[in-house]
């Protein structure tokens, strides 16, 4: 009867450690409760009559010793790891896509700036030029000036005052004597 007490005590210590590792199986596996309703049923991955429980503890044993080895070699939070790289990958190549449309949209922008400025400075240069070529023949009766780009140069890049005296024309200012100047 004492044998059979100890027995019974047992198998309720057993039946209760089983109860909490399957809670917390429960909790560590959300795939349980999905999956309960096949658990026992022929057909199905989860069909046990047919399975050896003490092999299966043994394999679950060595699987376990195995993965223990292995993971003082292997970082099981790769996984974890990799997902989230990726994730950053896809935004990465979001935000690339985005800086590429921007940086096209400002060179648009520079482009259609750069023939404003254009037009407006050729508009500038000839009023501009015009006027100073009158003012010139006014101080120096006999002689004539205009603003000319260098020579092989656009106005975008500078421009020079030439002078015409009588019918010579003076590439600078510098070639003139200090009266004329």
């Amino acid at each position: 009867m004492q044998k059979l007490g100890h027995q019974i005590e047992r198998f309720y210590k057993e039946q209760q450690t089983a109860v909490q590792t399957v809670a917390q199986m429960e909790k560590d596996h959300e795939w349980i409760a999905e999956e309960r309703e096949n658990f026992g049923r022929s057909g199905t991955p989860y069909d046990f009559k047919g399975q050896n429980i003490a092999e299966c503890k043994s394999s679950l044993r060595n699987l376990t010793d195995r993965f223990q080895g292995m993971k003082k070699k292997i970082n099981p939070k790769v996984m974890n790891m990799i997902d989230s790289v990726e994730k950053k990958e896809v935004s990465l190549k979001n935000m690339m896509k985005t800086v590429i449309r921007d940086k096209r949209k400002i060179e648009e922008t520079i482009s259609s700036l750069d023939e404003y400025k254009k037009k407006a400075l050729q508009e500038t240069w000839e009023k501009v030029n015009g006027d100073f070529g009158q003012i010139f023949a006014e101080l120096l009766p006999g002689s004539f000036a205009k603003l000319d780009p260098p020579e092989g140069k656009t106005i975008n890049d500078g421009l020079e005052v030439k002078v015409c005296l009588g019918k010579v024309w003076k590439q600078s200012l510098t070639e003139l004597s200090g009266g004329q100047r």
